[in-house]
């Protein structure tokens, strides 16, 4: 089947796009697994195999997305969308930042099987996205997310072991989707954050709370143990922390969350957007691949001990990046007493 040309006319032309199959409920079908750039004229339009015959298409512009129901045009035609939305997550754009908004205000943003999969859908469409550098995780309302959905977790309690183990499985797949962005995360947290929010927090690689916001590993209240997000708390607050919190369910304040590790800073309720924007630009201080490859470098290099695998593997990594263009412009730059060209965005 050939892709139907999209209804909008005025692509920009010399930016690339990807084409994603929906199926009819508005999942993510699969990726074309290919980029191009629309001519100069807008005419070039690819086609593509075939698409579900309830569903149909989606052009994303690859520093604005739209990967959710209600973003077809009724007739099925392909369409370019600015910012995602549905009735559980919305992403924001501006730059080189993508603001992933969970949007249950009304549930205190807690987790139920949908939002998960939005959520799951947003971060891996953002994790392709070559032009986006940073993304902020934030919740809608008075709460960060407060942990599992209440009608979710009774619908779970009927469940066989089998299908327990299914539906655990989404969640476990979005927060390591997550974890394995190459781009810089940053949870705005406030309010209540409870089990599973907790997870989403300490996926980010900066947390930034606000004095009011609170913490509870809640899940032994309810006869339950925090498995999934356990990979990444551990990570954040180490084991001596995780065995008091994991077993005691207390609720601990922002200023205990800072101590142990689970958030980097705290700051005034009124001022954590101020602190985030000040954040951003320390940021954009820095060459986006080689923060991508510094993150990645903790995860390849944490825990292993010092041997000469790590001293090969090490050394390898500083000569590749030397190398990069990057590298040569972030040199050129200080030589010259100018800003580098990713600064100046």
């Amino acid at each position: 089947m050939t892709v139907p040309r999209p209804i909008v006319h005025d692509l920009a032309p010399r930016r690339q796009y990807l084409l994603v199959t929906l199926t009819a409920d508005g999942g993510m079908a699969a990726w074309s697994g290919t980029t191009w750039n629309i001519a100069d004229d807008g005419a070039r339009w690819p086609s593509h195999g075939a698409i579900p015959s309830a569903g149909g298409c989606l052009i994303l512009n690859l520093g604005l997305f739209a990967a959710a129901s209600g973003l077809l045009d009724p007739t099925g035609s392909c369409v370019e969308e600015n910012v995602m939305t549905n009735s559980n997550v919305r992403i924001e754009t501006h730059g080189a930042v993508a603001r992933v908004v969970l949007d249950r205000p009304e549930r205190n943003n807690a987790f139920d099987e949908d939002l998960i999969a939005a959520l799951w859908r947003a971060f891996e469409a953002l994790a392709g996205a070559s032009d986006i550098s940073v993304v902020v995780v934030m919740g809608e309302g008075k709460s960060f997310c407060a942990g599992a959905d209440i009608n979710w977790m009774k619908k779970a309690s009927t469940f066989t072991r089998e299908e327990n183990v299914r539906d655990a499985q989404p969640l476990a797949r979005m927060l390591a989707a997550l974890d394995r962005m190459p781009q810089t995360t940053i949870a705005r947290v406030q309010g209540p954050v409870y089990g599973g929010g907790i997870g989403l927090v300490a996926a980010c690689d900066i947390a930034i709370a606000t004095d009011d916001a609170t913490f509870c590993l809640s899940e032994v209240r309810l006869g339950l143990v925090p498995a999934v997000i356990s990979p990444y708390v551990l990570r954040a607050i180490g084991q001596r922390a995780g065995r008091r919190y994991f077993q005691t369910a207390e609720v601990f304040a922002a200023s205990e969350a800072e101590r142990i590790g689970l958030v980097h800073e705290v700051v005034a309720a009124g001022g954590i957007d101020a602190r985030i924007d000040g954040l951003l630009k320390q940021l954009r201080t820095g060459a986006p691949q080689a923060r991508a490859a510094a993150k990645a470098l903790v995860g390849a290099v944490a825990g292993r001990p010092i041997d000469e695998a790590v001293l090969i593997e090490t050394a390898e990594l500083i000569a590749d990046m030397r190398a990069r263009s990057e590298a040569r412009e972030g040199l050129s730059a200080f030589l010259e007493k100018r800003r580098p060209s990713w600064s100046q965005a």
